[in-house]
């Protein structure tokens, strides 16, 4: 009476069969349907963006690998910098003569500005504390313009944009010289 009728197995859609036998044969061509509105989301989401999100991954890698041997470069250089003696001598001049400057201009406006003579004089008379200040932290500003040096002198790591088509190609290149390689073996092996 009740029969045991087997579910009809499903036959899978073309393009799936097309997808399976591209990822077989050539997984590279898949980049260039990056991004192709005319593809059902399932054949996207399981055979075109793994492979690419793989290569995002990797160029990324590579970026953070750059970043760190940069920041690691940036390090080496701004110590050689800083233990220069000349360096030191001469930051610590600049900041003498900075804040210096500062004070004495300060001096000047408080002149102009009709401030009791009594009083520009006793500023006036602070200027070696000033001087002794600058130089207190001229090692402070040695170590920062060490470093700010050596951030401009490091190139920076160029932002790598990934280029689909570019990859295809290098693949499709590289498999026609492996097949041209197999190829002459097979005809040192066949004529020696």
């Amino acid at each position: 009476m009740f029969e045991n009728k087997a579910q009809p197995k499903q036959i899978p859609k073309l393009i799936t069969l097309t997808a399976e036998v591209i990822k077989k044969t050539n997984p590279h061509l898949f980049f260039t349907l990056y991004g192709n509105k005319k593809l059902p989301p399932q054949i996207e989401n399981e055979y075109i963006n793994p492979p690419v999100q793989e290569l995002v991954k990797q160029h990324e890698h590579i970026y953070w690998a750059n970043v760190k041997e940069r920041k690691e470069e940036v390090k080496y250089r701004s110590s050689r910098i800083e233990v220069d003696c000349c360096f030191k001598k001469c930051t610590s001049l600049t900041m003498m003569a900075l804040g210096s400057g500062v004070h004495l201009g300060i001096y000047y406006i408080l002149r102009a500005s009709g401030v009791p003579y009594s009083t520009t004089i006793t500023y006036l008379a602070t200027l070696p504390v000033t001087l002794c200040v600058t130089a207190c932290f001229s090692p402070c500003a040695a170590f920062l313009l060490a470093k700010g040096i050596a951030n401009c002198i490091t190139p920076n790591v160029p932002e790598e944009t990934v280029d689909l088509y570019e990859v295809v190609t290098s693949a499709n290149n590289d498999k026609e010289e492996e097949e041209e390689e197999g190829e002459e073996e097979k005809k040192r092996i066949a004529y020696p």
